[in-house]
């Protein structure tokens, strides 16, 4: 009875009995599915069914990699069509809402670090390859638990690989926030943020940021004034963001720089 009872367990317990059922049409979408040049993904069949299946099992999916059915497209990854999959399976799961997709993260650079997924793939999922998690990780920078994924990225990423590292780094450091910021038009549609993290950059962005960009052609996002306000640098800052006061001082400064050429013009005459 005991070696029943323990038999049971060891099943219950085994990663076979966990493993996922893949419906025919997701096995399709994962075979047939592909990306965009403009970035995003065509998948192939029920989109919605495709994301609901990815979004509600990714936890069981991603402790089983070797499941995913293999793409049927010409890879461009190391290992094949099964790294094409993967790389389908992580864009797939920019769909989740901010909180999960940081857990997400947190699992798959566990994965990255254990070489069952492509460098490749993990810079897809740091940058974002939809538009719903672009520079997701560059605008939370600052939050902890970012902060501890990107490191374990660079971590891991082999020292050959420059271009990587100093993306990761870049988002690290709040770089890569300040380069999306300073690159936007005045009407943008800005990246998802965790709970109570605010689309800053690092102390040096934000000071360059607020005198290139508050010079009057156009105003300051109230992020903008906040940040800089908590720098220090409110010098610069009117409530509409513009750099009239150094512009009044530049005026002022001219004009009585004139003042004194117009003087020394009158005694050279008088002479």
């Amino acid at each position: 009875m005991k070696i029943i009872i323990a038999s049971m367990l060891l099943l219950i317990s085994s990663p076979l009995s966990r493993s996922v059922e893949f419906p025919p049409e997701i096995v399709k979408g994962f075979q047939k599915s592909e990306f965009l040049e403009g970035g995003g993904i065509a998948i192939e069949g029920d989109r919605a069914a495709f994301i609901s299946f990815v979004t509600n099992n990714w936890r069981s999916l991603t402790d089983d990699l070797d499941s995913l059915p293999p793409s049927d497209l010409p890879s461009i990854y190391p290992n094949g069509q099964h790294e094409y999959s993967v790389a389908i399976l992580g864009t797939a799961c920019e769909t989740l809402q901010p909180e999960e997709y940081v857990s997400f993260l947190q699992k798959w650079v566990g994965l990255f670090e254990k070489d069952q997924i492509p460098l490749r793939v993990m810079e897809n999922s740091l940058s974002g390859v939809t538009n719903s998690k672009r520079n997701f990780v560059s605008a939370n920078w600052q939050e902890p638990r970012i902060q501890a994924i990107l490191r374990r990225a660079i971590e891991k990423t082999p020292k050959a690989s420059t271009e990587q590292i100093n993306l990761f780094t870049g988002m690290l450091t709040g770089k890569c926030a300040g380069d999306y910021l300073n690159s936007q038009s005045d009407v943008i549609v800005r990246p998802q943020t965790l709970a109570g993290v605010k689309l800053v950059d690092s102390d040096l962005g934000v000071v360059d940021r607020v005198k290139r960009m508050a010079s009057g052609k156009r105003s300051l996002s109230a992020e903008d004034v906040d940040s800089a306000k908590q720098r220090g640098i409110t010098a610069y800052l009117t409530p509409g963001g513009s750099l009239w006061p150094v512009c009044v001082a530049g005026i002022v400064l001219l004009l009585a720089l004139g003042a004194v050429l117009r003087g020394k013009r009158r005694k050279a005459s008088m002479r």
